[in-house]
């Protein structure tokens, strides 16, 4: 990818929300109207140094806009969802719908309810050149152009430094470097 290009949707959207505390801040947002530092720290039993981290990360990414208040005296920091963080409602919701239906669970996920009907839904994804037919990976395929998939680099945090050793049968192996 030269300097120039940028990547691909999906890429763009793992860049900016493709960590699970991210994710759950922006749930979180949508879903109780959370905006304050100590409300997310409270529902999500997050660190306060990640917590501030990641709230940078999503102001930098202009998914969040801080708004300074006062209360008691102090000046304080919310959050808003920006324009930004409000177009991705529709994928956030998708997995939601998702997990709904795939993820097993003892107690159920909440539900959505539209605000203009008053019913229970699920929201579907629809075509918007033929007036909102429901819209599946089985009809739809890519057109492609000069467009990029993103080239993005995932953190492993979970992995350690290995070596690899090879049995007497000539099989190799990886084992764990210890610290």
């Amino acid at each position: 990818m030269t300097g120039t290009e940028r990547p691909s949707a999906i890429g763009q959207a793992l860049l900016a929300i493709g960590d699970q505390w991210t994710l759950l801040i922006l749930q979180r947002a949508f879903l109780l109207h959370v905006r304050r530092f100590a409300d997310w720290r409270d529902e999500l039993g997050m660190s306060e140094s990640v917590l501030a981290n990641r709230l940078k990360e999503l102001v930098a990414g202009d998914l969040l806009r801080p708004v300074p208040y006062r209360e008691q005296g102090r000046t304080r920091t919310e959050y808003l969802l920006t324009d930004r963080a409000i177009a991705l409602w529709p994928l956030l919701v998708e997995i939601w719908s998702w997990e709904r239906r795939w993820v097993p669970r003892r107690h159920g996920l909440p539900e959505l309810a539209h605000d203009v009907c008053g019913r229970r839904t699920d929201v579907e994804l629809g075509c918007a050149s033929c007036g909102g037919a429901p819209v599946t990976a089985r009809d739809t395929e890519t057109v492609r152009g000069a467009a990029t998939f993103a080239q993005v680099t995932v953190a492993r945090h979970h992995l350690v430094p290995v070596s690899t050793e090879r049995d007497p049968g000539g099989v190799a192996t990886l084992k764990a470097l210890s610290g």
